[in-house]
Parts: structure tokens; sequence; C-alpha cells
């Protein structure tokens, strides 16, 4: 899991700073969840689910492995 979301890291902060402000404040593209949302809250709404599924991997390899949360802080 790690190999696959690290390069994340730097993938997507130069992806999202090179969108415009016209891009983020435009209605997303596709039809994904939420029709009619910015590109902007589209963004938010997968950062969070990201994060949601990123602490229940970190709760299970703590809970399996017996290591502390601190192991991958700087991820």
């Amino acid at each position: 899991l790690l190999t696959r979301i690290r390069p994340l890291v730097d993938l997507v902060p130069s992806v999202v700073s090179g969108l415009s402000e016209a891009t983020l404040d435009a209605e997303k593209p596709g039809h994904v969840v939420a029709p009619g949302n910015s590109t902007y809250q589209f963004l938010l709404s997968i950062f969070g689910h990201l994060s949601y599924h990123l602490g229940q991997i970190d709760y299970l390899r703590r809970s399996l492995s017996g290591n502390s949360a601190i192991d991958l802080a700087a991820l």
C-alpha cells in the first residue's frame, strides 16, 4: 500500500497547483457523485474520502502489527 500511496504525496500537489481558478470554480467534469459541484468541492470531497480510508488502513496496521501511529507520521 505504501508503494502505491507515497507517489501521491508529490503527484497531487503538483497537479492541483496547476489548476486554474476558473477550472476549480467550474462544475466538475463527468458523471461523478454530486453533480453540480465545482471541481474544488469535488477535490475536497476526494481528500476527505482518502483521509478516511488512510485512517482505516493505519488502524488495521496498528492493530495487526502492534506498532504505534508515529511510524507513518511523515506520510
